[in-house]
């Protein structure tokens, strides 16, 4: 695939191996001018104790106040994910909740044809049974019709 996007483009390294390697062009009076940082926690729950860890340091190197939230932009990707992951748990759910009462539906469905099927047999069973057929036989002769019946529907 060739796909041109700056994300491809990307080289992550330490920051002194960039400095002292690819020194930075055309910022002006600011040599040491970074415009993105990308840093990784040890584990992801500790993510916010790195962003506090991150926001101490670069407030203390540039001046302002870790406290400050509109210091600096920055796009906390485990937010994100985590957002992402409530996003589809939510959408698990009601798609469960969905086939749940759709599965209940058609099981109401056919619990009213096999009711209106001996319903409309009650004497037929009755009959059959006063003659001596076992209910295991009746009901199986009822399951046959019925079989036969709907596949004579389906032609």
């Amino acid at each position: 695939m060739n796909e041109n996007n700056s994300t491809n483009n990307r080289v992550y390294i330490p920051y002194a191996t960039m400095h002292q390697f690819f020194p930075l062009t055309n910022v002006g009076d600011t040599p040491d001018a970074v415009s993105t940082i990308n840093y990784q926690p040890d584990i992801p729950d500790n993510h916010d104790l790195a962003k506090e860890e991150v926001h101490r340091i670069i407030g203390r190197n540039h001046q302002f106040d870790p406290n400050n939230k509109e210091a600096i932009e920055e796009w906390d990707t485990i937010q994100s994910q985590r957002m992402v992951g409530k996003i589809f748990d939510a959408m698990n759910a009601f798609l469960g909740s969905v086939g749940i009462v759709t599965l209940a539906l058609g099981a109401i469905g056919i619990i009213n044809i096999m009711l209106v099927s001996v319903t409309e047999r009650t004497r037929e069973i009755g009959l059959r049974k006063a003659l001596g057929n076992f209910f295991s036989k009746a009901y199986c002769l009822l399951c046959s019709a019925e079989a036969s019946a709907w596949r004579a529907r389906r032609v």
